[in-house]
């Protein structure tokens, strides 16, 4: 077990890809609970764009290391590049450990963006994370009226009409959410 080990380092230190690849698959076929085997398989195949010849590596990565942000950060991008869905679930798992991270939240929300997906619930918990954000309060407030919930919109909508009573696209979302529920009187 240590032997292969040291193998896979030596070959991942001196950039032999295929060396290291079969030490890999060699030290896998024996030792099936090795991350660092997993890792470097998974790494090389990777770099090397072979993204549905990665992704096994990094489950068991992640099932080895659940803990791991990285692994679950790592495999969430390999989903997405691969065009499944599965990928917004553990993206969200990256966000919840890091709540302020904008470009994970920003990444997460695309995500959701490619597969058509609502992103209403975790723009609910990234504007309670983030109060103070405009930009995730304005999206959460325009997705919300996007998809008739005005109450829940009006919300973040009025905080940010609180700090910047003349934001125009703030107001004309106020506007439009009071006209959803009827009250024409102020959406006038």
């Amino acid at each position: 077990k240590f032997s292969i080990k040291r193998i896979a380092d030596c070959y991942y230190h001196t950039s032999k890809s295929d060396s290291l690849l079969i030490a890999c698959y060699r030290g896998i076929e024996r030792f099936q609970q090795n991350s660092k085997l997993h890792y470097y398989a998974g790494l090389v195949h990777n770099r090397t764009g072979r993204i549905k010849c990665a992704i096994p590596h990094y489950r068991k990565l992640v099932e080895l290391e659940p803990d791991n942000i990285d692994y679950i950060e790592a495999l969430a991008f390999l989903l997405f590049k691969d065009n499944n869905i599965e990928a917004l679930k553990l993206q969200e798992q990256v966000v919840d450990k890091n709540p302020k991270d904008t470009k994970k939240i920003d990444l997460l929300l695309s995500m959701y963006d490619h597969f058509e997906e609502s992103a209403l619930n975790i723009l609910i918990k990234v504007h309670t994370n983030n109060p103070d954000n405009r930009k995730y309060t304005l999206l959460l407030a325009e997705t919300a009226q996007n998809e008739g919930k005005y109450k829940i919109a009006l919300e973040p909508v009025t905080k940010i009409l609180s700090t910047n009573p003349n934001d125009d696209k703030a107001l004309k979302i106020r506007a439009q959410c009071y006209e959803g529920l009827e009250n024409y009187k102020l959406a006038i």
